[in-house]
């Protein structure tokens, strides 16, 4: 992740990490084909809310199921097969937000593909 003028963006697709939340938030269902199910309204803010529920996202193609949320004292993210009850697919931890969103978009694109 850079930072420029205080803003951490991604390297790859040069948005800045909040951009990147509303994208997923306004482009319903989002071109990899997540939808959000829930967005807790912190994540507009420059502080999130320490809490385990932030944003969860659902791809309906692949019947998949992203989550991120604070667990103790680190953001996880969690990718399931179905849903919380299904294979556990991928599990990511970050101990800023910018690593957490950024660890987001990493998997998000990976469990776009079959």
């Amino acid at each position: 992740m850079d930072r420029v003028d205080g803003l951490v963006s991604c390297p790859r697709c040069e948005l800045s990490l909040n951009e990147f939340v509303y994208q997923l938030i306004e482009f319903n269902p989002h071109p990899w084909g997540w939808t959000p199910t829930f967005v807790d309204p912190s994540l507009g803010e420059d502080i999130w809310e320490s809490k385990e529920d932030l944003l969860q996202l659902h791809h309906g193609q692949l019947n998949r199921l992203a989550d991120l949320g604070w667990y103790r004292d680190q953001y996880r993210i969690l990718v399931f097969q179905g849903d919380f009850h299904g294979q556990q697919l991928a599990e990511r931890s970050a101990v800023s937000r910018f690593e957490a969103l950024s660890a987001l978009r990493e998997v998000l694109e990976t469990f776009s593909r079959k």
